[in-house]
Protein backbone atom coordinates (compact mmCIF):
# COMPACT_ATOMS: atom_id res chain seq x y z
CA UNK A 1 0.00 0.00 0.00
CA UNK A 2 1.67 3.21 -1.13
CA UNK A 3 1.07 6.56 0.48
CA UNK A 4 1.79 10.02 -0.86
CA UNK A 5 5.45 10.82 -1.52
CA UNK A 6 7.53 11.41 1.58
CA UNK A 7 10.99 11.33 2.98
CA UNK A 8 11.06 7.89 4.60
CA UNK A 9 14.32 6.06 4.06
CA UNK A 10 15.92 2.73 4.76
CA UNK A 11 18.01 2.94 7.93
CA UNK A 12 21.16 2.55 5.82
CA UNK A 13 20.37 5.79 3.97
CA UNK A 14 20.56 7.96 7.08
CA UNK A 15 23.98 7.72 8.60
CA UNK A 16 24.60 11.44 8.83
CA UNK A 17 25.52 12.74 12.27
CA UNK A 18 22.89 14.86 13.94
CA UNK A 19 19.89 13.63 11.95
CA UNK A 20 17.19 12.61 14.41
CA UNK A 21 15.11 9.78 13.05
CA UNK A 22 11.59 8.62 13.80
CA UNK A 23 9.59 5.47 13.28
CA UNK A 24 5.98 6.13 12.28
CA UNK A 25 3.58 4.01 14.30
CA UNK A 26 0.27 3.22 12.64
CA UNK A 27 -2.25 3.57 15.44
CA UNK A 28 -4.95 2.67 12.94
CA UNK A 29 -3.50 -0.77 12.15
CA UNK A 30 -1.86 -1.65 15.47
CA UNK A 31 -3.69 -3.79 17.99
CA UNK A 32 -3.32 -5.22 21.50
CA UNK A 33 -0.96 -7.94 20.24
CA UNK A 34 1.57 -5.96 18.22
CA UNK A 35 2.54 -2.54 16.94
CA UNK A 36 2.41 -1.94 13.20
CA UNK A 37 4.99 0.48 11.75
CA UNK A 38 5.24 2.26 8.42
CA UNK A 39 7.70 0.72 5.99
CA UNK A 40 10.42 2.71 4.22
CA UNK A 41 9.43 5.41 1.73
CA UNK A 42 5.85 5.60 3.07
CA UNK A 43 5.14 2.15 1.64
CA UNK A 44 3.28 -0.56 3.48
CA UNK A 45 3.13 -1.64 7.09
CA UNK A 46 5.48 -3.95 8.97
CA UNK A 47 5.52 -5.62 12.36
CA UNK A 48 9.30 -6.07 12.36
CA UNK A 49 11.26 -2.94 13.30
CA UNK A 50 14.17 -4.22 11.21
CA UNK A 51 11.96 -3.60 8.18
CA UNK A 52 10.43 -0.31 9.34
CA UNK A 53 11.18 2.99 7.69
CA UNK A 54 13.23 5.58 9.54
CA UNK A 55 12.06 9.11 8.86
CA UNK A 56 14.14 12.28 9.40
CA UNK A 57 12.83 14.92 11.80
CA UNK A 58 12.60 17.53 9.02
CA UNK A 59 10.14 15.37 7.07
CA UNK A 60 8.07 14.70 10.19
CA UNK A 61 7.87 18.42 11.03
CA UNK A 62 7.15 19.41 7.44
CA UNK A 63 4.10 17.11 7.27
CA UNK A 64 3.19 16.75 10.94
CA UNK A 65 -0.52 16.24 10.22
CA UNK A 66 0.41 13.31 7.98
CA UNK A 67 3.14 11.60 10.02
CA UNK A 68 2.09 12.55 13.54
CA UNK A 69 -1.61 13.30 13.81
CA UNK A 70 -2.00 11.43 17.11
CA UNK A 71 -5.11 9.69 15.84
CA UNK A 72 -3.95 7.31 13.13
CA UNK A 73 -0.20 8.00 13.19
CA UNK A 74 2.41 8.70 15.84
CA UNK A 75 6.02 9.62 15.05
CA UNK A 76 8.24 8.14 17.75
CA UNK A 77 11.99 8.84 18.04
CA UNK A 78 13.93 5.75 16.94
CA UNK A 79 16.21 6.04 19.97
CA UNK A 80 13.21 5.67 22.30
CA UNK A 81 11.68 2.69 20.49
CA UNK A 82 15.05 0.98 20.14
CA UNK A 83 15.63 1.16 23.91
CA UNK A 84 12.21 -0.42 24.56
CA UNK A 85 13.14 -3.52 22.60
CA UNK A 86 14.34 -5.70 25.44
CA UNK A 87 13.57 -9.07 23.91
CA UNK A 88 13.68 -10.78 20.57
CA UNK A 89 10.78 -13.07 19.88
CA UNK A 90 10.87 -15.67 17.12
CA UNK A 91 7.39 -16.73 16.15
CA UNK A 92 6.94 -20.26 14.85
CA UNK A 93 5.37 -20.35 11.43
CA UNK A 94 4.71 -23.40 9.30
CA UNK A 95 7.54 -25.86 9.60
CA UNK A 96 10.14 -23.43 11.00
CA UNK A 97 10.83 -25.83 13.87
CA UNK A 98 11.88 -28.52 11.39
CA UNK A 99 14.27 -26.06 9.71
CA UNK A 100 15.84 -25.18 13.07
CA UNK A 101 16.24 -28.84 14.04
CA UNK A 102 17.81 -29.69 10.67
CA UNK A 103 20.19 -26.72 10.88
CA UNK A 104 21.23 -27.72 14.40
CA UNK A 105 21.90 -31.30 13.28
CA UNK A 106 23.91 -30.11 10.27
CA UNK A 107 26.01 -27.83 12.43
CA UNK A 108 26.46 -30.02 15.51
CA UNK A 109 25.38 -33.54 14.64
CA UNK A 110 22.73 -35.41 16.56
CA UNK A 111 21.98 -34.07 20.05
CA UNK A 112 23.84 -35.90 22.80
CA UNK A 113 21.83 -37.60 25.48
CA UNK A 114 22.18 -35.97 28.90
CA UNK A 115 21.60 -37.95 32.00
CA UNK A 116 20.90 -36.15 35.23
CA UNK A 117 21.68 -37.67 38.60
Amino acid sequence: MEREAGEGRDSADWEEDGVKEFYVLSLKYSNATYWRWWGPNNCGYVDDLNQAGRYPEAAIREKASYYNDGESTLAVPCEVVDTLQSQRVVYMRGDDHRKMIAASKRALGEPTERKYS
